[in-house]
C-alpha cells in the first residue's frame, strides 16, 4: 500500500511540475484526456494552478524536478532541485513527512500544503495545515419529498425549489429524500444527514392520530407520511436538528403523539384568515395575521417576540405531542410554533419562511438549522456526511 501511494504521488507531482507542456496554449495538459489534469481536477485544485506553477518555474529559469522516495523522509533528501540547490531542509522535511501520513483517498489534503509552496517558488514561508473534507464541507440537510405527476401522467417526486434555495443560502447542502425505499436504505441516508427539514405539502392522514377523515380533509399522501414520521422519530431519538414548516410543523406533532384540527374554520370557528392559497398574485408573501412568540424561546431571541407571517394552511395543531412546548400562537389561539424540550434544536412553525426570501430575519431560521447541523456532525461518532 505504501509503495503504491508513493508511486502515485510521485507521478502526479512529476506530471504537474516537470512536463514542459504545462501552461502552454494547446499543450497536452490543456486537453481533457491529460491524466495529470484529471487527477488534479478531481482533487479540487483549479486548472489554473498549472499555469501558475509553469510561470513560477520560468521565473527561476530552471526546471524543477521533484522526486519523492521512501528514503526521502529521512533528512529530506528525497526532494531536490535540478539546479543543484538544496531547499530549506526543515520545510521540505515537513512536507515529506506530511506526504507519508496521508492516504490516497484524500489527495486534496496532500496537495493543499504543497500548493502554497509551489505557487510562491522560493518563498518557503509557511505550510497550510491540511483538513479533511468533513471539516470543511457544508452539512447535509435531508428533505423528504412529495409526490405528483406531469401532464403525461409520469410519476414524479416533488420538493419546492424555495426549500432547497433557503438551505443552500444558509450554507447547507439540501438533499431530497425519496419515498418507497426500505428501512435499510433510509438508515444509510439518515447516517449521511446532519439535519432534517420537514417541508410543507398535503394534509396528514387523520388515521395517524386515531381520527376519522372528515369531508373537509384535502389530499393526503400516506407514503410521505410514513417516511417523514420515521425520519422525524429517528431525528428526535438521536437529537438531530429539525426544522418543521407548515405541514412539517403538524407532522412532527403527530409523530410525537399529538393530534390535529382537520379544518380550523370548522372545528375552531375562528375569523382569522389562515388560508391565503390562491388569493391574489402574491398570496405566498401576504402576511394576514401576527404571531406572538414566547420571549424565552430560541426563535423569539433570534427573530423577535412578535411577527407578521404569511399563512397557507387550513389544518392546525390541536393537542401538542409528547415533549413539545407551544411557543407561538395567533391572536385567536391557533398554535403557530413549537419546540421540543431537551433537544438542541427541534423547532416547527406554521408559516412559510422560505417564501419570504427577501426577509433576512425569516431566513435566519435556516441559518440556525445549518449551524446546529454543523455542531451535530462534529459530535456524531458514526457520521458519514
Amino acid at each position: 500500500m505504501e509503495d503504491s501511494r508513493y508511486n502515485l504521488l510521485s507521478t502526479v507531482l512529476k506530471i504537474a511540475l516537470v512536463n514542459r507542456e504545462i501552461g502552454r496554449p494547446g499543450g497536452r495538459a490543456n486537453r481533457p484526456g491529460f491524466p495529470g489534469f484529471l487527477v488534479f481536477r478531481y482533487t479540487g485544485l483549479p486548472p489554473t494552478i498549472f499555469v501558475r506553477i509553469r510561470r513560477g518555474l520560468a521565473r527561476r529559469r530552471t526546471a524543477l524536478k521533484i522526486h519523492i522516495s521512501r528514503q526521502g523522509a529521512k533528512g529530506a533528501k528525497g526532494i531536490r532541485c535540478a539546479g543543484g540547490k538544496q531547499q530549506v531542509a526543515s520545510d521540505v522535511a515537513q512536507v515529506t513527512c506530511h506526504l507519508q501520513t496521508c492516504i490516497l483517498a484524500n489527495l486534496l489534503s496532500v496537495i493543499a500544503p504543497l500548493r502554497e509552496i509551489f505557487i510562491g517558488i522560493g518563498a518557503w514561508s509557511r505550510v497550510v495545515p491540511a483538513m479533511t473534507p468533513a471539516e470543511n464541507s457544508p452539512p447535509v440537510i435531508g428533505i423528504p419529498v412529495g409526490q405528483g405527476e406531469n401532464a403525461r401522467g409520469a410519476k414524479l417526486y416533488i420538493v419546492h425549489q424555495l426549500y432547497l434555495d433557503a438551505i443552500y443560502r444558509a450554507g447547507g447542502i439540501p438533499c431530497p429524500v425519496p419515498l418507497h425505499l426500505d428501512e435499510l436504505h433510509y438508515r444509510e441516508i439518515f447516517r449521511r444527514m446532519s439535519g432534517l427539514l420537514l417541508a410543507g405539502g398535503e394534509d396528514i392522514d387523520p388515521r395517524l392520530y386515531h381520527a376519522q377523515p372528515k369531508e373537509v380533509l384535502e389530499k393526503v399522501d400516506p407514503d410521505r407520511d410514513a417516511v417523514e414520521v420515521m425520519l422525524a422519530r429517528w431525528a428526535v431519538e438521536e437529537k438531530m436538528p429539525i426544522l418543521g414548516i407548515c405541514r412539517g410543523h403538524q407532522l412532527l406533532n403527530v409523530a410525537l403523539g399529538g393530534t390535529l384540527y382537520q379544518d380550523i374554520r370548522e372545528e375552531m370557528g375562528i375569523a382569522e384568515v389562515h388560508d391565503m392559497r390562491g388569493k391574489g398574485p402574491n398570496f405566498r408573501q401576504q402576511r394576514p395575521h401576527l404571531v406572538k412568540l414566547d420571549p424565552n424561546s430560541r426563535i423569539a431571541k433570534e427573530l423577535g417576540a412578535v411577527l407578521w407571517v404569511n399563512s397557507l394552511h387550513h389544518q392546525a395543531v390541536a393537542k401538542p405531542g409528547q415533549g413539545l412546548r407551544v411557543i407561538g400562537m395567533s391572536p385567536e389561539g391557533v398554535i403557530e410554533a413549537t419546540e421540543l424540550e431537551d433537544h438542541p434544536f427541534a423547532v416547527t412553525v406554521q408559516w412559510h419562511p422560505e417564501m419570504l426570501h427577501d426577509d433576512v430575519q425569516m431566513l435566519r431560521l435556516f441559518r440556525i438549522l445549518v449551524e446546529e447541523a454543523r455542531r451535530f456532525r462534529e459530535l456524531r461518532p458514526d457520521c458519514r456526511c
